[in-house]
Formats: C-alpha cells, structure tokens, sequence
C-alpha cells in the first residue's frame, strides 16, 4: 500500500487513488476533485492555493510585436477594458478548472497579506466589448500573438 503520493503520471494518478490503495495524495488534479469527493471510501480536504494565473498586455511599447498594426491597440484603455470584458471568468472556473478557484479582481489571492475583500470586477459583456471597440477604432477586432504556458499547469494544454 502506497504510504503518500505527491506527483505520479497523469494518467495513473486517477486509477491509483480511486483504486484505494493509497492512504494520503496530495495535488490532486481538479479534474479528478469532485471523483475523489463522490467516493465514499476517500475524504477530499482541500485549501486554496497561491497561485495566481493572470493576463497581462503590452502597454508600454507604441508598436507591439504581438499585434501587426502600425500602433499598439492596448495603449487605448477602451482596448483593454473591452479585453476584461470578452473574457468569461466565470466560464473558466466552471469549466477549466471545475469549480475549484474563484476570479481574482487584484494581484493577490485572498490568503495573502494585502488582499482587499470586496473588490469587485466588470463581469462578461461580449456586446459591450464590441461597442468599446467600435468606440475605440477597431470595429472588425484585430488578431493578436499570446504568448502562454502549455502543460506547465492543470488543464493549461
């Protein structure tokens, strides 16, 4: 019988834990949560972590490398609102990462010192979005290069 498992390959991780043999794991995927929380044999207890994953754009460079314009487009704060507001934050805490986060409105989670409960944040508006860009200059959008983790995180590839 296994006495602790941190990290085992993904795909054995969940047939080993659900298995019973395995009498502490820790890091247990979110995918593999709400499993571990419907067997009645295991006992999921859990804390939030300090992870922190955000978005950030070039903002100081008149022209960016990401985005093949003649000026940078988030330069404009229209641009970068209607960026907040084209995200679904609440869609990826559902459905990437299965419930098992909250959207974090400031640069610290809440179990860090300077966290400041209440702060709240624009929600999804697609339709705002496109009218802040229309307002902005850019009524047909324009494409932009991220540059982003893959296989560095849970359900990041």
């Amino acid at each position: 019988m296994f006495v602790g498992i941190n990290f085992l390959v993904d795909i054995l991780y969940g047939l080993i834990l659900l298995s019973g043999d395995v009498n502490l794991a820790a890091d247990i995927p979110v995918r593999d949560a709400d499993k571990v929380k419907q067997n009645d044999k295991l006992q999921l207890l859990g804390r939030s972590g300090l992870r922190l994953i955000y978005l950030t754009v070039d903002v100081t460079r008149d022209k960016t490398p990401a985005i093949n314009l003649p000026t940078n487009p988030f330069k404009n704060e229209k641009v970068r609102q209607a960026l907040q507001l084209g995200i679904d934050s609440d869609a990826i805490v559902k459905n990437i990462k299965n419930g098992h986060s909250y959207v974090a409105y400031q640069g610290n989670p809440k179990e860090v010192v300077g966290y400041v409960d209440g702060i709240t944040g624009e929600k999804y508006d697609p339709e705002k979005a496109k009218q802040l860009l229309v307002e902005a200059g850019y009524p047909n959008g324009f494409t932009v290069t991220l540059d982003a983790s893959n296989d560095n995180y849970p359900n990041d590839s």
